[in-house]
């Protein structure tokens, strides 16, 4: 498939997504309470009930046209059809059963779940934030199906208010969910009672089970604030023991405060050795493509490496060293021997000439290049680079250069034919 239709296909599938999980809420949200309180969507509303049952069923029948022998597309379709709608409220015993099927629907909420593992797989949501969403959606779950069944037990016949903003089964609803949340969170306030055994009974399970929620809240919420504080408290925790070490043997001032600068730029900007280390984990291939989504416009722009093409380039990068330079650091002065080719990450650099001053100085910034020369024979550095910040450089050595085009004559050819042209 092309590209092209493939990048189309992705963009439906996502929209189609989009639609499938706002739909399976409302449908888990709004069928328990239609069929606990009996009322007939009319207007707007029935409109509404009707397209997320639509989306619903359109999205069951795509996953029995791909595995129609699989249970769960069998029951999606089931859960999918507006059965407690289309058949009367009066059927007989069989129908008033085939018509609380739809109440299966409940297990979406592992979807729920898959969704949200999905979006932080792709790295389109944060960890913590995915917890957050889970603990949320759960609560509300939780809240919601404890007041269906206060209202299954005819908890709020006496206590709904005179005058009602919503129509009578959303209103039997909402004092339902106030009785429940009141009860979960605390132990209730009295204004709703229970009147009847079943209730007490009911009553008492819902407290019991408030001061479990209660606690595992409180205690996944402490758990979440710590792990998003987790990597400040290593930072700190890393530099404390520095900071005693250096202030035991004696460091001047000025050093303690650079490596605590060097610390805190490693963390803001999560760069250092702990970023790549990050993808050892995953194939080689994969690895090499990551490093050429870094590497690959640095590489283009060397005039030695153009036209050697991307066979080159998945070789190359896995000779870059990853180093990172302070403010002010000298990378190399003028007549040093050139032993290395640098790649700009982040930065700015100052290209100066220490013999001559008249000369204007020249800045490399993000995606720029310089000492490729030293790649090309033994000629001494004919300028000094110096940092003017925190700088990113990936780096490329002459040694080890020498040793791939040993082992990739192809290459050493076509860079060694350059030069002739160059000079």
């Amino acid at each position: 498939m092309p590209s092209f239709q493939h990048q189309i296909l992705r963009r439906l599938l996502r929209a189609w997504a989009a639609l499938t999980l706002p739909a399976n809420l409302f449908v888990l949200w709004e069928t328990p309470i239609r069929l606990m309180t009996g009322y007939r969507p009319e207007g707007a509303w029935s409109a509404l009930v009707l397209t997320a049952a639509g989306i619903l069923l359109a999205g069951a029948l795509a996953k029995l046209f791909r595995a129609p022998r699989r249970r769960e597309g069998w029951q999606d379709l089931v859960t999918s059809l507006p059965l407690d709608l289309l058949l009367p409220a009066g059927s007989g015993l069989p129908w008033s059963v085939l018509r609380w099927v739809r109440l299966l629907r409940v297990t979406e909420v592992v979807h729920f779940q898959d969704t949200l593992s999905h979006w932080q797989g792709r790295g389109h949501l944060p960890l913590a934030v995915g917890r957050l969403l889970r603990l949320v959606f759960w609560i509300f779950l939780a809240d919601h199906f404890v007041a269906i069944g206060w209202m299954a037990l005819g908890g709020t016949t006496e206590f709904m208010p005179a005058r009602t903003s919503f129509a009578e089964p959303f209103s039997r609803y909402l004092t339902a969910l106030y009785w429940s949340t009141a009860t979960l969170a605390t132990v209730g306030y009295g204004d709703i009672t229970a009147k009847t055994d079943p209730q007490r009974l009911y009553a008492i399970f819902v407290m019991f089970s408030g001061v479990g929620l209660f606690g595992y809240v409180i205690g996944d919420i402490v758990n979440l604030v710590a792990n998003l504080d987790q990597t400040g408290s290593e930072h700190r925790r890393r530099l404390t023991r520095l900071d005693s070490f250096m202030r035991s043997r004696g460091f001047p001032r000025l050093l303690r405060e650079k490596v605590h600068a060097y610390y805190d730029y490693i963390r803001e900007h999560k760069a250092g050795p702990r970023q790549e280390s990050a993808f050892e984990a995953l194939p080689e291939s994969l690895r090499t493509e990551i490093s050429l989504a870094l590497h690959r416009r640095g590489l283009e722009r060397v005039p030695l490496f153009q036209g050697l093409g991307e066979d080159f380039q998945r070789e190359i990068v896995h000779l870059l060293e990853p180093r990172i330079f302070m403010p002010g650091d000298v990378i190399f002065r003028e007549g040093d021997p050139g032993d290395a080719l640098y790649f700009v990450s982040s930065g700015t650099l100052e290209v100066y000439s220490e013999s001559d001053p008249s000369l204007d100085s020249i800045w490399l910034e993000e995606g720029t290049h310089f000492g490729e020369i030293a790649l090309a024979g033994n000629s001494a550095r004919t300028r000094s680079v110096r940092t003017t910040g925190f700088c990113e450089l990936y780096k490329l050595g002459k040694d080890v250069f020498d040793l791939f085009l040993a082992k990739y004559p192809e290459f050493k050819a076509h860079i060694e034919e350059t030069l002739r042209t160059r000079q």
